[in-house]
């Protein structure tokens, strides 16, 4: 769907003059790709020469929604590193962000769960996400 495949680099130190993403996200196993429709939490954003429709994870009723472009998503870790998780889709239109665990997969990430919770780790095994599962 897009030309950058999806990863995740590591940072020990935050980007200068880039905020972290700290608004709320939703781990969804049945993504294929992770998506925000907050432009804002991109970094490295890259408006699509053709756009892609989208019909699920939006808020319209109606009329048809599309992915426009695509960027790193920066998030604080579960031990304060800084994260990066490449090739988000953003359409002005979803609902909200969705990040993909089988994009995560894919960069190299590895998925455990329990009863409770899933725990994404590192190339390193580190965790950088933990979720409770609903």
């Amino acid at each position: 769907m897009g030309s950058e495949e999806p990863n995740i680099d590591v940072l020990h130190a935050d980007i200068s003059g880039m905020d972290a993403f700290t608004g709320n996200s939703v781990c969804d196993s049945g993504a294929s790709h992770s998506l925000t429709g907050n432009l804002s939490a991109l970094y490295r954003y890259c408006k699509l020469t053709k756009t892609i429709p989208l019909s699920v994870a939006t808020k319209c009723t109606g009329r048809r929604s599309y992915v426009e472009g695509m960027g790193s998503l920066i998030f604080k870790g579960e031990d304060g590193r800084t994260i990066i998780v490449n090739g988000v889709f953003y359409s002005p239109d979803a609902a909200c962000t969705l990040i993909s665990p089988a994009a995560l997969i894919r960069g190299g990430a590895t998925i455990s769960t329990d009863n409770n919770d899933i725990l994404i780790c590192d190339t390193s095994n580190l965790p950088i996400l933990c979720a409770r599962l609903f």
